[in-house]
């Protein structure tokens, strides 16, 4: 469940950098326990979601019409992102098993709760269905009220009993109830103690993508972004699967370094209340988290060990704990020559680097901060030529060369909101270790 590797075994003991390797796996449960789920529709229907996605995606509403369950030709408003969503969500609805429960909110101005969280049988997924061909659009977008709507519907009980899911469908920014993106972690983080995360899915071009991944980040959820409006059933089936299958909940990690080693922040974009305790949230498939660590001023020469504990709750509700130590030995710096190095930790260290630049500079470029974000990704250049030297990467130039070329794209503006959006999805899939078919 919890492995660890360093980059080198070895350290300068001033002055030095290394790589901490945290590798997390689910729990293998000796007996089968199965917990039906709980899932909250929160849907955007403002103004925005009745825009037209094109004549390309059709085909997406013939599918529907064929799987509905009364075999009527389902009327549609046209091919918009609400008429999409819409039939996402029915699609949803007959997929989950009767003992699940489903309810659903909307959002514009204020908050609207649709459909009461229910289980499901055969009556209460009409009517659901019903509710949701209903839904029309209207207004502006306050995420946090249908995000606040959805959590009064959930008793604090139904963890013992429920798999509690959010999922949060919005095409454009926050611009009623809270609209600060710090703030909005601080609300949803509060949804742990009730075992709730809340998976988002960005819709459009036009959403904002750092606001999206905060919310997911920060509940232990999923940020996805659509590139294709035909993806949502995948999507849709992807977290209800999951979900069934859980074993190891509310994972958080917590690191313990010797005297005079520092850490920075994970590179994975985790989130951490303070550094070296990191918060992933439900583990479906290995993790690999990886955190930077180093020294400054000089400290005494020899081994040391650091030590790593994770934190979790197992499939029956008990919490766990699982500690491991790697030992790193401190020396001068010219005992570093021929020390070996882990090449699949310099390899996923590269990967997440890159991946994390383009992120951060893509969060300012959409908030119009071009400057902001050609220096974030020099500092990064710059940082990352440091680490290329300790750790000897021979394809050195071929990186920062895409590097440069993709800081001159941000310069010139040159860079598309749909490009934006796809590099950002596809440097928060690195970080996380999901790997999509078009993005291989």
């Amino acid at each position: 469940m919890l492995n660890l590797k360093l980059a080198k075994k070895k350290m300068e003991n001033e002055q030095g950098m290394n790589h901490l390797l945290i590798k997390v796996k689910p729990e293998k449960s000796e007996r089968k326990v199965e917990k039906p789920v709980a899932f909250v529709l929160v849907m955007d229907v403002s103004g925005s979601m009745s825009e037209l996605v094109g004549e390309q995606h059709s085909h997406q509403n013939q599918f529907f019409s064929r799987i509905s369950t009364r075999g009527i030709e389902n009327k549609r408003e046209g091919n918009t992102k609400l008429s999409y969503v819409k039939q996402a969500s029915e699609y949803l609805v007959d997929m989950m098993k009767d003992g699940d429960m489903l309810g659903v909110v909307s959002f514009s101005d204020t908050a609207s709760l649709e459909y009461p969280l229910t289980k499901l049988n055969r009556d209460v997924r009409f009517q659901l269905k019903d509710r949701i061909r209903a839904l029309t659009v209207r207004g502006m977008t306050n995420m946090s009220d249908g995000l606040e709507m959805a959590m009064r519907q959930i008793p604090s009980e139904l963890k013992n009993t429920h798999h509690i899911k959010f999922i949060l469908l919005s095409d454009g920014h926050a611009n009623y109830g809270i609209t600060n993106a710090d703030r909005m972690g601080t609300l949803v983080q509060g949804y742990r103690q009730e075992d709730v995360s809340v998976s988002t899915i960005g819709v459009g071009n036009d959403y904002n993508s750092y606001f999206m991944e905060i919310i997911a980040t920060t509940s232990g959820g999923m940020f996805y972004h659509l590139k294709e409006m035909t993806q949502l059933n995948a999507i849709f089936t992807s977290e209800l699967e999951t979900l069934t299958s859980l074993t190891t909940k509310q994972v958080s990690i917590k690191v313990e370094l010797p005297d005079g080693v520092h850490m920075e922040e994970n590179l994975n974009g985790f989130q951490e209340e303070q550094k070296g305790n990191v918060y992933i949230g439900n583990v479906f498939h290995e993790v690999p988290i990886l955190m930077e660590i180093y020294t400054e001023d000089e400290i005494p020469l020899g081994k040391r060990a650091i030590k790593v504990s994770m934190s979790y709750t197992d499939v029956e509700g008990v919490q766990k704990t699982v500690e491991k130590t790697i030992s790193l030995t401190l020396v001068l710096e010219e005992e570093m020559d021929n020390v070996e190095t882990n090449q699949e930790v310099v390899a996923l260290v590269k990967e997440l680097l890159e991946a994390k630049t383009k992120k951060e500079a893509i969060r300012s470029y959409e908030d119009g901060n071009i400057q902001g974000a050609s220096s974030s990704v020099q500092r990064s250049m710059t940082k990352m030529s440091r680490m290329f030297d300790s750790y000897d990467i021979e394809d050195e130039d071929d990186t920062l060369s895409n590097l440069e070329d993709f800081s001159f794209s941000l310069q010139k503006r040159s860079l598309t909101k749909a490009d934006a959006k796809m590099m950002y999805s596809k440097s928060y899939n690195q970080t996380r270790n999901v790997k999509k078919e078009d993005e291989k």
